[in-house]
């Protein structure tokens, strides 16, 4: 038996017994050093093999902070006991792994190679052997919509909008809500989208509140791998999940958010687990105080390498004043229920009415009770479309050519979103009177791309100067 076997053996042993036995023996007052040995070698795997030191110091810092009745100084203390009765210390900061020699290959040998596509699980989301991000305020939504993509992979259904490539073993594991309010978001999701049976076996959830995948080694400050992340590696590898989702962030470890060298270290052992595994890894993050824009891959909060680590990632926000009259939407309680989803790997959002669009909504649970008559209301997501504003074909030409004519003083309209007296925006809400400013000033952009409008020098009758206007295109509607 290896260090490394023995290491994971003693975990596993430990894991069982819930380390109790290895905290008696720390606090009876009548034992000796020799007899405090004595008795926890006896809980240990046998036979121990040599240069087994290292590992048993991390099998003693794991246990420790696995135990959530200990406080920090306690731990520290009876850490201090076992590495004195045991003659252990902690391996050196900066101990090399071995590694095995690199292969490196001719580039111009992929031209005959075939090279297998990216594994792709749901839209441009989740892809086999990276790890993914979505980014929010709290209370936003960014459980509920991973929930319910979640549910569209593990039952190979386009609940989302986004496609799903390959139905998948889904494991969600939330650090936050205990079982019970995890049940009800889950149940929310299945009821709403209409999940049945059929899906059993899929999607596994699991909800750890006491423990993390992470702690903080207490001589180097650097994050270790827990029980917690043993028991996540080899539950992937037995049950074949291929899509593990761990909510949220910052639960998982006890890190310093604000440590660089610490978070990127986590998100490595992440990145490491999703290519070994062959699996995607992905995980909900905090934005730091006030929200940022629309695909801002800095707004979450923290150290940055958060971000840099993920190749996929996403944000979270609010539909916004301005975005719900671009978008159309004049009912407040509705604006207030939409928020858009962007990639984070890009400083701008895409147009708005062309962005990926969830609307929350409350299901009842109908779990009413005596005590409780109207039961829960829990909160999940459906995907919500902006209003397709199609103008007739004759309408569409009657604009082009009120616009092409000119304000009638010889003067062209202006090209220019902000034009004041020549702006061309209230020619297409004289024609379309319910349409807001920002869905004239939409199409106008619209058909400057497709061609329908085109922009072009004039010579400006008041001003005598030459000026950017408005033309007909070469492309007529219809």
């Amino acid at each position: 038996m290896s260090a490394d076997e023995w290491l994971r053996q003693a975990m596993d042993d430990a894991e069982a017994a819930g380390h109790i036995e290895l905290l008696d023996l720390l606090e009876d007052p009548d034992l000796t050093d020799d007899e405090r040995r004595e008795r926890i070698t006896e809980l240990l795997p046998k036979p121990m093999p040599n240069g087994v030191d290292h590992a048993l110091w991390h099998h003693f810092v794991g246990a420790l902070h696995s135990i959530p009745i200990l406080t920090d100084v306690e731990r520290r203390k009876h850490l201090d006991t076992l590495e004195r009765i045991f003659a252990i210390s902690p391996p050196p900061d900066n101990k090399q792994e071995p590694i095995d020699s690199p292969d490196v290959w001719d580039a111009i040998d992929v031209l005959d190679e075939h090279i297998p596509p990216r594994e792709w699980m749901l839209g441009t989301v989740f892809c086999k052997g990276f790890t993914s991000s979505l980014v929010g305020a709290g209370a936003i939504g960014k459980t509920a919509v991973r929930i319910v993509q979640a549910i569209a992979v593990s039952s190979d259904r386009r609940l989302t909008g986004e496609h799903v490539h390959k139905r998948a073993k889904v494991l969600f594991v939330c650090f936050e809500d205990g079982e019970l309010e995890l049940k009800r978001r889950i149940k929310a999701a299945l009821l709403h989208h209409n999940v049945t049976a059929d899906a059993k076996g899929w999607l596994l959830c699991c909800s750890i509140t006491k423990g993390k995948l992470f702690t903080v080694d207490q001589h180097s400050g650097l994050p270790v791998i827990t029980y917690g992340f043993q028991w996540l590696e080899q539950y992937i590898i037995e049950n074949h999940i291929e899509l593990v989702i761990l909510d949220p962030f910052i639960k998982i470890h006890a890190t310093n958010e604000n440590d660089n060298s610490g978070i990127e270290q986590i998100c490595a052992h992440l990145a490491q687990l999703a290519v070994e595994r062959n699996i995607a890894v992905d995980i909900s993050h905090h934005v730091r105080k006030g929200a940022g824009e629309p695909g801002d891959a800095d707004m979450g909060r923290g150290a940055s390498a958060a971000k840099d680590a993920g190749r996929l990632g996403y944000t979270l926000t609010p539909m916004t004043k301005e975005m719900a009259k671009e978008c159309g939407v004049a009912d407040e309680k509705l604006r207030r229920s939409l928020v858009r989803m962007d990639s984070a790997k890009v400083n701008i959002g895409p147009p708005t009415v062309d962005t990926v669009w969830f609307r929350l909504v409350g299901v009842p649970l109908g779990n009413a009770t005596q005590q409780y008559p109207y039961g829960d209301n829990v909160q999940t997501v459906e995907r919500w479309y902006a209003p397709q504003n199609t103008v007739p074909i004759h309408v569409a030409n009657q604009i082009i050519d009120a616009i092409d004519k000119g304000l009638g003083d010889g003067r062209r309209y202006s090209p220019a979103p902000q034009a004041k007296d020549r702006a061309a925006w209230p020619v297409v809400q004289e024609f379309l009177p319910a349409w807001t400013e920002q869905q004239c000033k939409k199409l106008i952009k619209d058909w400057l791309e497709k061609d329908v409008l085109r922009s072009g020098d004039y010579l400006d009758p008041t001003t005598k100067s030459t000026r950017q206007a408005l033309f007909r295109g070469n492309v007529r509607p219809g």
